[in-house]
């Protein structure tokens, strides 16, 4: 006879768990109270001083709006009777977290009921404008996976990097301000923010790809099973996103330091053909490997035959991949700068609401530009089409 679980741990007691953590960071927020800084002008030594309260109101706000936002997903989880990937599954079961056979009561579920979206988007080859109203469509439509989790996850995840980056100049800067200094505050941001951003990226690729394929298809998916499929692909996607980090990343640790000991020895220019030589590999690597998290997520592919999938994707959509491309660009810097000019504080609040908004967008315009391409081949077109037709008459089976 099987032991009894300690406890039959699911997904929507993590949820729960995460709405006592972001309360617990609110009180802590809270509890740090309002500090007071004083400066002098070095030329007329006029006395100023500046306060934190904005900036903590902020940051409370943002944790307490997590923490509504984990109550509500518990709640949907339940709903939806979400289980655990098996793999999961089964180390819960054999660490005696989890019962062998999942169970729910009846109170815990909602109706099985299936949604019929219609057609969201045109089942045949798109303009570049075209797909840009077909991505709107696809958020208006489905706004729950598609925007408001994604909204919720990125901001939170920004206002704890930023909460924890501040920390981190304020123990190590403030107190011995020199190039070792900063270099060992540089190097603890970036291993902040790959911890924090790496699990993040990976969570919001597979929820929206998947929330924006299920639409595509015409069926209105529910957050449960979104956030199951999501976790099962978690390990893969990691994975992906450690690559990506690698070609991102990898430059800006080389190029950081150097631009602080030359910056140091007056010779700032040498370094300006380097960073715009970056940018530029930067970008033409984003665009190359755009397509590879929606290629891993809905064909279920590893990491190898993800990247050759998206090389033979990509080059028919390179045109429409590079638009998207500009169009983030034409959108977030002069966002990123006019606020910067008003002021930190309302920089760093409008850059959290353009990229909760701007990643969950440009990934469902990224999953569209993949579901144009395959459109494009013979047969994909009927597949999505039957699987249409599936889902109206499983709806309409149901209303009857």
């Amino acid at each position: 006879m099987e032991p009894a679980p300690k406890f039959d741990l699911k997904p929507y007691h993590l949820a729960w768990a995460g709405a006592a953590l972001f309360g617990l960071f609110a009180l802590l927020t809270l509890g740090n109270g309002v500090s007071t800084e004083t400066t002098y002008d070095s030329i007329t030594y006029e006395r100023e001083e500046s306060t934190n309260l904005l900036s903590q109101l902020v940051f409370i706000a943002l944790w307490l709006g997590a923490a509504a936002a984990c109550v509500h997903f518990a709640r949907k989880l339940r709903a939806d009777r979400t289980l655990w990937p098996d793999a999961m599954h089964a180390f819960l079961v054999e660490n005696r977290l989890a019962a062998q056979v999942p169970t729910f009561t009846e109170a815990d579920a909602e109706s099985d009921r299936i949604v019929y979206l219609g057609d969201v988007v045109p089942v045949r080859p798109l303009g570049f404008v075209e797909l840009l109203s077909a991505a709107v469509a696809v958020m208006k439509r489905n706004p729950r996976i598609t925007l408001v989790l994604p909204a919720i996850v990125i901001s939170t995840c920004i206002a704890g990097i930023m909460f924890l980056v501040q920390l981190v100049f304020t123990v190590i800067v403030s107190d011995a301000f020199s190039v070792d200094a900063l270099l060992t505050a540089f190097v603890t941001t970036l291993l902040i923010v790959t911890a924090v951003a790496l699990p993040m990226d990976a969570f919001i690729a597979a929820v929206t790809v998947v929330g924006a394929d299920r639409a595509i298809r015409g069926e209105q998916a529910k957050i449960g099973p979104v956030v199951s499929n999501a976790l099962s692909r978690m390990s893969a996607l990691i994975k992906l996103m450690l690559v990506f980090y690698a070609i991102f990343l990898l430059p800006y640790i080389l190029i950081v330091p150097m631009s602080m000991i030359v910056t140091s020895g007056g010779a700032e220019t040498l370094l300006i053909l380097p960073s715009f030589a970056l940018i530029a590999v930067e970008f033409v690597a984003g665009v190359l490997l755009s397509l590879a998290p929606i290629v891993m997520v809905i064909e279920k592919t590893g990491l190898v035959d993800t990247f050759k999938r998206t090389y033979s994707l990509t080059r028919p959509a390179l045109g429409r991949l590079l638009g998207i491309h500009l169009l983030w660009f034409v959108v977030v810097v002069p966002i990123s700068i006019v606020t910067m000019i008003i002021g930190m504080m309302v920089h760093w609040i409008a850059m959290i609401v353009v990229l909760a908004i701007g990643i969950s967008f440009f990934r469902i315009l990224q999953t569209l530009i993949y579901h144009d391409v395959r459109v494009r081949q013979v047969g994909y077109a009927e597949e999505v089409l039957a699987e249409r037709e599936a889902v109206r008459i499983a709806a309409q089976v149901q209303r009857d």
